[in-house]
């Protein structure tokens, strides 16, 4: 499908992300059918629009393939239309049975948060498939391109036995690349053109966590006419926004009652302003998929995407006399764009960029290449917050006179949790007390927000987290207080019982603190060479635990290490005799890992995991009657 700026809230998407993450939820599984023969063709007109056909045939292997390919979509809006679409499928008994009529529909799909748009898909049903029966697809689209460029996936989770990509036709401003592993790929250039070729083409088993997209599987893209760069980029989007009504008299009133002598607090309240007033919803038609609404209809409706909101702030902020661009980003927790292809279609998202020296910068800003960053689409966190899935992108800033591409910074402080769990251990060993949790950023807001689904939801979440957190832990009630910090913010509160934490006999006595872990599996990262996508956050463990009468506290010790991944450290320190602190803290820097950092985060995770699985000793008075475990 092609790229549509907004057809999503990023942060609402980084925070289910984050939110599934932490409860635990299952991922979806891949599907492996064998495409016999796969041949796309893309025509670039002389009168620049663009002729998309494509030939395929699939076997089905397993039911899964048979669920996947038993309808067939093709992605249609006011700049794609329909050409031709047939297909058939040919049964393992040899008949062959042609998609009809009654096999058809044209069904209209607006993603989430969108209230209308011209997206479209045709779909072809083919009723009765098996394992083992044929999919055959013909498709021909005509497209009149936003931009003039275009991209074609190379390969999927399905084996490839034949592959011919070929794109024609193309003039001045001719340019391809081919993003990603091309391994297998054949390359042929041609007259304003390129032809790509494949046989025997397994699906990526790339090791886990490895980053998706075009890191995973390659992309072909190719572009015609420009001078294909991001400033050329910039000058497109320019000439977009050139037609639409600026500083409108509502919206200049709208700051006025904003603005203050601290100009980093105006920034603060306009951005709250938008993020609070601006519900986020969408209407996407044509060109409306990356041309924004005039602010004053932003702020009028009180409704718009990312797009909308991002114009809207500008305006709002010009009136403040802070200037401020848009910046074009991918919001995605593991792929990237391809910097060495300009082109707006890698982008989904848009946020604010002011210059840094504008106003004054506070600590944990998101500040790179001299901008300041703000996501007016982000439903809080004012000016402070960016959710982790534009951290450390690539995001075009948008100038007067084109763009300039700056990677966002990553901002560990800004994402993370802080566990607190204290118990007191009784002489059978069972620990009972009461824990506390502080969950910041994206896993924060998603809970806040999963919440609003019904009491019985939030509960499940809740008990899913702090189960994630405190493996083997019995809860009682849970409590929610939101913060009311510039990040998102919840601390959660829970009576908490350990079973048998306490284990051993006479002198010969320890427990195992339970606690996540929040580095990658150290088997993920021996020899790898793979790049690797995690979490950047900071996460703090604090377990302060009152040992039975009698009982002496373990000795203090400490472990630390730090280096370019991010940092680890565990102390354990005595309150009295009969007590003790065991603290882990850990920093990831990062969300993207390869070449030098690789080994770094090994290193880390080695330390982590090291730390977990070492039990605390100690010793308590013999009991006078033996058999239970406990002192």
């Amino acid at each position: 499908m092609p790229s549509r700026w907004c057809s999503r809230s990023a942060s609402a998407a980084a925070g289910a992300a984050a939110l599934a993450a932490a409860v635990l939820l299952p991922a979806a599984p891949g599907f492996a059918a064998t495409v016999l023969d796969q041949r796309v063709t893309v025509e670039i007109r002389p009168d620049g629009t663009v002729r998309e056909h494509e030939e395929t045939r699939v076997r089905l292997d397993r039911p899964a393939d048979v669920d996947a390919w038993a309808q067939y979509a093709v992605y249609l809006d006011d700049h794609r239309t329909l050409l031709a679409a047939e297909g058939a499928a040919v049964h393992p008994d040899g008949q062959r049975q042609k998609v009809r009529r009654r096999h058809r529909d044209e069904v209209a799909s607006p993603g989430d948060g969108v209230f209308h748009d011209s997206a479209r898909y045709h779909v072809l049903q083919f009723p009765g498939v098996r394992v083992g029966s044929v999919v055959e697809l013909e498709t021909s689209v005509e497209v009149v391109p936003h931009f003039p460029a275009g991209s074609v996936a190379l390969l999927g989770d399905d084996r490839i036995e034949r592959l011919r990509v070929e794109v024609r036709g193309a003039g001045a401003g001719w340019r391809w690349r081919i993003d990603g592993p091309a391994a297998g790929l054949a390359v042929e250039e041609t007259a304003g053109g390129v032809v790509v070729t494949g046989a025997g083409l397994e699906p990526p088993d790339p090791p886990d966590a490895s980053p998706g997209g075009a890191a995973r599987y390659p992309v072909l893209r190719y572009a015609w006419d420009g001078d294909g760069t991001w400033a050329a980029v910039g000058r497109w989007y320019n000439e977009l926004l050139a037609p639409l009504p600026r500083a409108a008299p509502a919206v200049r009133e709208r700051a006025r009652g904003a603005i203050g002598d601290d100009r980093r607090a105006t920034l603060e309240a306009l951005t709250g302003l938008v993020q609070r007033e601006v519900r986020y919803v969408a209407v996407e038609i044509g060109i409306g998929g990356y041309r924004p609404s005039p602010p004053a209809e932003t702020l009028e409706r009180r409704w718009g995407d990312c797009k909308d909101k991002v114009l809207l702030l500008i305006d709002l902020l010009d009136e403040a006399g802070i200037p401020a661009h848009p910046a074009m980003v991918l919001a995605d927790g593991d792929s990237r764009i391809d910097p060495e292809f300009p082109s707006p279609d890698q982008f989904n998202h848009v946020i604010v960029a002011v210059p840094a020296d504008a106003v004054p910068a506070a600590e944990g800003d998101a500040v790179a290449g001299g901008w300041l960053f703000a996501d007016p689409t982000q439903p809080s966190g004012g000016a402070r917050w960016l959710g982790p899935a534009v951290q450390g992108q690539d995001a075009l800033v948008v100038l007067p006179d084109g763009g300039e591409l700056v990677r966002l910074p990553v901002l560990p402080a800004a994402e993370g949790t802080a566990l607190v769990v204290n118990v007191r251990i009784d002489r059978a060993g069972d620990a009972g007390g009461g824990a506390g949790l502080r969950l910041r950023g994206s896993l924060a807001q998603a809970l806040l927000d999963h919440a609003d689904g019904g009491a019985g939801r939030g509960e499940q979440a809740l008990r899913s987290i702090f189960s994630a957190l405190l493996p083997g832990a019995d809860l009682g009630a849970i409590g929610l207080t939101p913060g009311d910090g510039p990040v998102p913010e919840v601390d959660l509160a829970a009576a908490v019982t350990v079973p048998r934490l306490l284990q051993g006999r006479g002198d010969r006595l320890s427990l195992l603190l339970p606690a996540p872990r929040s580095t990658p599996e150290p088997r993920l990262l021996s020899d790898r060479t793979e790049p690797l996508v995690a979490d950047a956050g900071s996460h703090v463990t604090s377990w302060h635990v009152s040992l039975p009468p009698g009982c002496t506290a373990p000795e203090e010790d400490e472990l630390a290490v730090s280096n370019a991944a991010g940092s680890f450290r565990q102390t354990l320190t005595r309150h009295g005799e009969g007590g003790f602190t065991l603290e882990r803290s850990l920093e990831l820097r990062h969300r993207w890992y390869d070449g030098e950092l690789l080994p770094a985060l090994a290193e880390l995770s080695l330390a982590e995991h090291r730390a977990h699985r070492r039990r605390v000793r100690f010793s308590c008075p013999p009991k006078e009657s033996a058999g239970a475990a406990g002192p």
